[in-house]
């Protein structure tokens, strides 16, 4: 918070400082507007947090459900507000049917409900995966389907908070606090006993951070880690001039939160709505087509790019599909991403929100401490099991060749200074990476490959574990 005596230089500053920096309407509004209301912003947010306690409520009333006993803001999936008046026929032409996996379940608690799928075999590995920023766990079909039937796994996913058919959450950051609270409601909410033995856990993207704040947390509780193109460690320099002013400290949260779901809800406004059939060629190639609407709908739908721009480890002679064509799964080909996100960008209106506050507040970069103790804890007792210390031997990372938000090279880069700082090097001067971290890379893949090859993947997976 600002002392009061720096409040004039300080607005003075950031008002010059936008008009320095942010070309005329580069955020749809003119620069005028935007340097007025970052100002406004910052004198509404600073005398409030002068005169009243802070207070974490950062959206609209109007966008969600209060509960005056215990002042929570939930905001109803789609479950409760569209499948109720949807007949059985259109429900199933839904390109995200509830019923797309088997062992559904809804588990309530005062955060709203949470849309849980489990099967496969009862006494099999269990694995819990966690999808990333936007797309919610259909998007793990292939992968999910795949464990459990080929390699035995009992696998439990779910749809994160405002994602699918999950309830949005308005009134709290969307950390790793929240998302940890949230994995403990699902894994307690299952007939079987997922923590006493222990399980293994797999994460996507920004799943991938929220799998490492877990295991961290929960030692004892996490057998293996399996970390697909995961978030964490994403290097400053990757996010865009927009993105690192607003994550300055002067810039204020709410006035960031409405410019991400102003882009997230804007991304599909002029895309027809179609839930039955996959997009034409026509809305791909046509010259006519609005390209800067477009390029903010592929920014939204690649994960974490509506902070973090492409990187240049995509080549213009780049021939895979867009984000958006990507069938959903290879067993669903039927159904693509950009469909699905179209729903839900439509539908569940707690999904902007929960988008935007998972990039201000979830882990997507600076983990690296987080990081370091994923292995366990260092304090070693002659004589003690493996188990009773807390270590873990090794964690696999998956990557895709040409993933352009979590750059594999970047990546394998930071994660070796990772290990070397935790472990240190060999007594026998050999690669401490290889000891530590098992890396494998998707060949020609974009960060889309859990999606994709989620076949090739379980099988990396199985591997891995031993099945």
């Amino acid at each position: 918070m600002l002392s009061t005596g720096t409040i004039p230089q300080s607005l003075s500053s950031i008002h010059n400082t936008f008009a320095n920096i942010v070309p005329d309407r580069s955020l749809g509004i003119p620069i005028s507007l935007f340097a007025g209301l970052a100002t406004t912003s910052l004198i509404f947010l600073t005398l409030r947090d002068t005169c009243a306690p802070a207070h974490v409520t950062r959206i609209a009333p109007s966008e969600s459900k209060s509960d005056a006993k215990t002042n929570s803001h939930i905001i109803p999936s789609p479950l409760k507000t569209q499948i109720p008046t949807l007949s059985h026929e259109e429900i199933s032409t839904l390109p995200y049917p509830p019923d797309i996996f088997p062992g559904a379940r809804d588990v309530p608690s005062p955060y709203g409900s949470t849309r849980a799928y489990e099967f496969g075999p009862v006494t099999g590995p269990k694995v819990l995966l966690i999808h990333g920023i936007s797309t919610p766990c259909i998007a793990l079909h292939s992968l999910a389907t795949t464990l459990a039937t080929t390699h035995g796994c009992r696998v439990l996913l779910f749809d994160l908070f405002g994602r699918g058919y999950s309830d949005g959450v308005s009134d709290l950051p969307h950390d790793e606090r929240l998302h940890t609270t949230q994995i403990l409601l699902v894994l307690t909410s299952s007939s079987l006993s997922w923590v006493g033995d222990g399980f293994h856990i797999l994460g996507f993207s920004l799943g991938g951070g929220i799998v490492v704040d877990f295991a961290v947390a929960f030692p004892k509780m996490v057998k293996d880690v399996i970390l697909l193109a995961p978030a964490g460690l994403i290097r400053e320099e990757h996010f865009g001039w927009k993105g690192k002013t607003m994550r300055k400290w002067w810039f204020p949260d709410g006035l960031w939160g409405w410019i991400l779901r102003r882009r997230v809800r804007g991304a599909y406004d002029t895309v027809p709505n179609s839930s039955s059939s996959p997009p034409t060629s026509l809305q791909i190639s046509d010259p006519q087509f609005d390209n800067e609407q477009y390029e903010s709908q592929g920014q939204v739908d690649s994960e974490l790019t509506a902070a973090v721009p492409a990187s240049s480890a995509a080549t213009n002679s780049d021939t895979r599909l867009p984000f958006d064509d990507t069938p959903i799964s290879s067993l669903l080909p039927h159904i693509t991403v950009g469909q699905v996100m179209r729903w839900q960008t439509q539908q569940h209106q707690g999904y902007a929100n929960a988008f935007a506050s998972s990039i201000m507040h979830a882990s997507i970069s600076g983990r690296k401490e987080t990081y370091k103790k994923l292995w366990g804890s260092r304090n070693r007792i002659e004589g003690q099991e493996k188990s009773e210390r807390n270590e873990r031997d090794k964690i696999l990372v998956i990557v895709g060749e040409h993933d352009d938000v979590i750059v594999a090279e970047e990546l394998e880069e930071d994660l070796k200074v990772v290990v070397g700082e935790r472990f240190g090097t060999r007594d026998d001067g050999g690669d401490i990476f290889d000891e530590k971290i098992a890396w494998k890379v998707i060949e020609s893949a974009g960060h889309e490959f859990p999606i994709t090859r989620g076949e090739e993947v379980a099988s990396l997976i199985g591997e891995f574990l031993g099945t």
